[in-house]
């Protein structure tokens, strides 16, 4: 599975779950509560993994020219 398939899959259980109908408990509004902070989670990891690999590219790089000027 790709990444887009697996984050179309949790939005769709979420939001089966937020849309079923009836009263709920504060047990399950805990657990659908629960479940968007999961999915929004999933959905940040994205970005959030692909500015720490920025991150440590750049940081690479500064050594690099440091290490070259030092040097």
């Amino acid at each position: 599975k790709n990444r887009h398939t697996e984050l179309a899959e949790q939005f769709q259980s979420v939001l089966a779950k937020a849309t079923a109908s009836g009263i709920r408990s504060e047990a399950e509004k805990h657990e659908i509560a629960q479940s968007w902070l999961e999915l929004a989670a999933s959905f940040a990891k994205v970005p959030v993994k692909y500015e720490a690999e920025l991150l440590k590219q750049r940081q690479k790089q500064e050594q690099t020219t440091l290490q070259q000027e030092l040097g």
